[in-house]
């Protein structure tokens, strides 16, 4: 995530799916998210499903 980070944007990293849904979860979630589709816990797609699934908090999260 250097690459990112060097270019200014602000990075945050979770170490599995059910990580990155807490993430996702938090008063100011990121606007994008870049998920590995096999991590353990919760798969990426398992965490975009209910990132769609999940009513909307005000602001719109991009998962790729």
């Amino acid at each position: 995530m250097g690459p990112l980070r060097d270019r200014g944007y602000a990075v945050s990293e979770a170490e599995d799916g059910a990580a990155a849904w807490k993430l996702l979860n938090d008063a100011a979630p990121p606007q994008i998210v870049l998920l590995d589709w096999m991590m353990p816990r919760m798969t990426g797609l398992e965490v975009c499903r209910r990132l769609r699934d999940a009513p909307a908090r005000g602001r719109r999260t991009s998962c790729w």
